[in-house]
């Protein structure tokens, strides 16, 4: 078990028609992802590439400070 980064790349998407035991269509996403870190062994890709169990500590935080600040005049 190890603690690393997230591999960077993309997923190239791709869905699937399925049909449930009810009849009803849905689409399940699958695709591959496109490594564009394949060597870099601190990766989770990496790892778990070599068996192991990868922990990826995530922050999100997605809010444009810059524009609110810029237009924070709007809350006045």
């Amino acid at each position: 078990m190890r603690v690393c980064k997230q591999a960077e790349g993309v997923w190239i998407e791709e869905f699937e028609r399925r049909v449930d035991p009810h009849k009803r269509e849905y689409f399940w996403l699958t695709g591959q992802f496109n490594n564009f870190t394949p060597n870099d062994s601190d990766t989770d890709e990496w790892l778990l590439a070599h068996n192991y169990i990868s922990i990826v500590p995530l922050r999100v935080e997605n809010t444009d400070a810059e524009t609110i600040q810029s237009v924070s005049f709007l809350n006045s």
